[in-house]
């Protein structure tokens, strides 16, 4: 019989760093959300979309002040729909618009780096490479804490072992 006194995943330290986007105040707080702290389904619902929320600011603001961002949609504005991300946003290139697909992961605290993800994203990551990315949110509903990164091309972080799955019974 095999122990281990800590899950594996703690020992292994990633090449990759996450890019760092925004933080604190700099974030607009979402004011209509009160978050349920407690971890039950409404609860996570709530911290998820509070994510999702903070996450959809920040690639307005980004619009703002990048002429070639011609739109930002929140697919889950008004219900969850059940597709492997969260986010569009369009954008202007020299070959016409491209779409970038975004998934918001959120959690409550700063150190939480294991989440979950569905065999559904990690297919549309594989078929979509650059253009689906991971925009993690930390510390949700504490605005002078919160931050928000991004890991670009989650397959090709996958492929070259920058980011790692593990699985869970």
């Amino acid at each position: 019989m095999c122990f281990v006194d800590h899950p594996a995943w703690t020992d292994l330290a990633s090449d990759y760093t996450y890019e760092e986007l925004c933080q604190g105040s700099n974030l607009k707080n979402p004011p209509e959300i009160q978050l349920d702290m407690e971890q039950d389904e409404a609860g996570l619902q709530e911290i998820g979309r509070w994510g999702e929320h903070i996450v959809y600011q920040y690639l307005l603001q980004q619009k703002d002040n990048d002429p070639d961002i011609v739109e930002v949609k929140w697919c889950n504005a008004e219900n969850e729909i059940g597709s492997p991300y969260d986010m569009e946003l369009s954008r202007k290139t020299d070959s016409g618009i491209v779409k970038t697909f975004i998934e918001v992961k959120t959690t409550l605290t700063d150190d939480k780096d294991v989440f979950e993800i569905s065999s559904q994203q990690i297919q549309f990551a594989k078929e979509h490479r650059e253009n689906f990315h991971i925009y993690r949110v930390f510390n949700a509903g504490d605005q002078e804490r919160v931050r928000l990164v991004r890991i670009n091309n989650l397959s090709l972080r996958m492929d070259q072992k920058q980011v790692r799955l593990w699985m869970m019974i």
